[in-house]
């Protein structure tokens, strides 16, 4: 069977049915936040499958953690800064973070930029809804008095 060439093409060293429910509803927002992040979809496939595998390799620390999908999250927010290195500037999708700080500019580019509910954003970042919803307000009051551009987008309803 073919591979899907916009879904990473995992090697699996074990079959843990844990860690492949987490992929499955994970990975479609976390390529989401990636090509917007970095406007380039074979370098965001290749963030997300790097985050995935580290998180996989590490995926019993994962467990042992409060909060395990934030735990993932932080691993794929560091593959997606890494790879920004490879973007050019003028070419990058996000004008969020480069403006704020890292989960308010998260939380406004998946619920503003990507259109993902509150709920579905918490849960893609392994937090509760309180945390996105205070994201979304540091970033409204963080943009207002800011100069720096964000783009054609108004942030005044987040």
């Amino acid at each position: 069977m073919p591979a899907d060439r916009n879904r990473p093409a995992r090697r699996r060293h074990r079959c843990d049915v844990g860690f492949t429910a987490f992929v499955a509803l994970q990975e479609e927002g976390y390529l989401r936040y990636a090509q917007a992040r970095l406007g380039d979809r074979a370098l965001s496939l290749a963030a997300v499958e790097l985050a995935l595998e580290r998180v996989e390799v590490h995926w019993e620390s994962a467990l042992s953690q409060e909060r395990p999908g934030a735990y993932a999250w932080c691993i794929l927010r560091a593959a997606v800064a890494a790879a920004l290195g490879a973007v050019p500037s003028a070419t990058r999708g996000d004008r969020l973070h480069p403006a704020l700080p890292p989960t308010p500019a998260d939380v406004a580019l998946l619920h503003h930029d990507l259109g993902m509910p509150v709920g579905k954003a918490a849960q893609l970042m392994g937090v509760d809804e309180p945390e996105v919803r205070l994201g979304l307000m540091t970033a409204r009051r963080l943009l207002a008095t800011s100069s720096a551009p964000v783009g054609r987008k108004d942030f005044s309803k987040l």
